[in-house]
Formats: C-alpha cells, sequence, structure tokens
C-alpha cells in the first residue's frame, strides 16, 4: 500500500478578510494627508497673522505709517493712497519699560513699491528712532520720515506692548 496523501484541490490557508483599511485605503490616506496639510497650513497662517497684529498695534508701526502717509516725498515718488503689504520682516522686543525694534513694512502705491525701514528704542516709557525711512524700490534714495526734534508721540508713554 503505497499511498501517497495528497491535499483535495482549491484546499490551502484559509482566506484573509478584508478589514476596512484594507477596502479603503485609497481614498482615507489622501484625506488624511489633505486634512494634514490643512491644519498646518492653518497653523502657520494663524501664527504669521498674530505676529503681524502684534506688529501693527506697536507704536514704532503706527508712527511709521502716519509719518509715510503724511510726507509728500512719498506720495511724489510712490503715490497714493498707500497699501501696507502682509508680510512684516523684523522683530520688536520688550523687556520692562524697555523695548527695542527693526522691522521692515511692505507698501505699495499707484507709482511704484517701496519698504518702510523702522529702528527705534524704547527707554522709560519714550520711543526714540534711529532709523525711519521709506526706501522706494528702483531708487538708491531713502526718502527720511525722522522730523527734526524729539521723537514723542503724545500715546508714547501709553504703550504698554
Amino acid at each position: 500500500m503505497n499511498s501517497v496523501y495528497s491535499a483535495p484541490s482549491g484546499a490551502g490557508p484559509p482566506a484573509r478578510r478584508e478589514g476596512w483599511f484594507d477596502k479603503n485605503w485609497k481614498w482615507f490616506v489622501p484625506t488624511l494627508a489633505g486634512a494634514l496639510l490643512v491644519c498646518i497650513a492653518t497653523f502657520v497662517f494663524g501664527l504669521l497673522s498674530l505676529v503681524g497684529s502684534m506688529f501693527r498695534s506697536s507704536y514704532p508701526y503706527k508712527v511709521a505709517l502716519e509719518r509715510a502717509n503724511a510726507s509728500a516725498e512719498v506720495a511724489d515718488r510712490i503715490g497714493k493712497p498707500l497699501t501696507v503689504g502682509w508680510l512684516i520682516s523684523g522683530s520688536i522686543n520688550y523687556r520692562g519699560q524697555a523695548a527695542d525694534a527693526a522691522f521692515s513694512i511692505p507698501i505699495t502705491g499707484p507709482k511704484g513699491k517701496g519698504t518702510i525701514v523702522v529702528q527705534a528704542k524704547k527707554r522709560a516709557n519714550q520711543w526714540t528712532f534711529q532709523t525711519l525711512e521709506v526706501d522706494v524700490v528702483g531708487d538708491d534714495r531713502a526718502i527720511p520720515l525722522i522730523e527734526p526734534g524729539p521723537a514723542e508721540h503724545p500715546d508714547s508713554s501709553d504703550d504698554s506692548t
């Protein structure tokens, strides 16, 4: 009796049941990646908005825009109305009653583009500007915005930020 046992045809390892992920991964993975991308973009946008609002509420920013809008030379070379760009670069550091600011504000007008450059220090609740000028794109001459005399503004002592 020589018999060789052979398994019946069609018998093999039991079939694995497909799970939810096995059935749905083709739409789930791209959706998850898209949701993560939206979350990251929202976080970055929120962070940039927060930083921008901190700049926009500062005394040096307000003075810089006020003087740029009041300058006849800025109106002549860049035009009116001035439109402020969205991305401000630089820093403002507060340390109790003292602070330092060094930043650039992009501006555009009907006649051209430029950047308001601000460097200021706050000591004893008074801001003084070392640099406050508009650099016009395509022109080597900066437009000074520092007025002769003290750079104090009525609101400078109330700036708590």
